[in-house]
């Protein structure tokens, strides 16, 4: 196994761990799920950064030459694949058979934040564009990886 696929694993593996982290001591000590606030789903990408530049280093540390700036982007690039793939299935697995209510909580999330910004300006239409998330499909979990690879 070479050193971005075992980065990429454990960086899954830590991520998720990092998830359960926030998700059981949301339920322990605190009024609201904060597993699915945005920002703490952005806090996956400095954990995605840490383990691509250990890949990164691993891979570097067995060449003697200097390697093309592709080979590089490649070893970091095949890490972040790995990491988010498992974090996704993770987030899809989650959402969806272990603990349904956590869509709730991101719809209360998002309706909060719509609310704080008020992107809506005219008046009565704040209750049409909140949106109303029910299931997260299979489908709707691969486009969001698709999109964070692009």
């Amino acid at each position: 196994m070479n050193a971005s696929s075992k980065y990429g694993l454990i960086g899954g593996g830590v991520c998720i761990a990092f998830m359960l982290g926030v998700y059981f001591y949301s339920n322990a000590f605190l009024d609201k799920q904060w597993m699915v606030h945005f920002k703490v789903n952005l806090s996956k990408y400095l954990i995605f950064a840490f383990f691509m530049y250990l890949s990164l280093s691993a891979f570097l540390k067995g060449q003697s030459e200097i390697l093309p700036i592709k080979e590089l982007i490649r070893a970091g690039f095949i890490c972040f694949l790995i990491a988010n793939l498992i974090y996704h299935a993770f987030y899809f697995t989650m959402l969806n058979w272990i603990d349904t209510d956590l869509i709730a909580a991101s719809n209360e999330f998002i309706n909060d934040y719509m609310e704080k910004l008020n992107q809506t300006r005219v008046p009565g239409r704040l209750e049409e564009t909140k949106p109303r998330i029910e299931k997260i499909s299979l489908s709707s979990s691969l486009f969001a990886y698709a999109k964070e690879v692009i």
